[in-house]
């Protein structure tokens, strides 16, 4: 769903690839969903350049500029 889809961001964002942190944010995803996720849709939502992003920006303000620009 959009709102999962949001969270999966959110959480990438601050624990990158730590997919079992992200899950554990997802009641109804295991950790393999989320590694299909980020894999199936990294291009297309430009993960490596939002957290690029957010690193330069820095911390918790970059990241909420980060979501809010996607």
């Amino acid at each position: 769903t959009e709102a999962e889809q949001k969270i999966f961001i959110d959480k990438f964002l601050a624990y990158h690839k730590n997919f079992r942190k992200i899950a554990s944010f997802l009641p109804f995803k295991r950790t393999a969903d989320c590694v299909a996720f980020y894999y199936r849709n990294k291009k297309r939502l430009r993960l490596k350049q939002l957290r690029k992003n957010m690193m330069n920006d820095g911390g918790f303000a970059g990241r909420m500029r980060a979501i809010k620009k996607s």
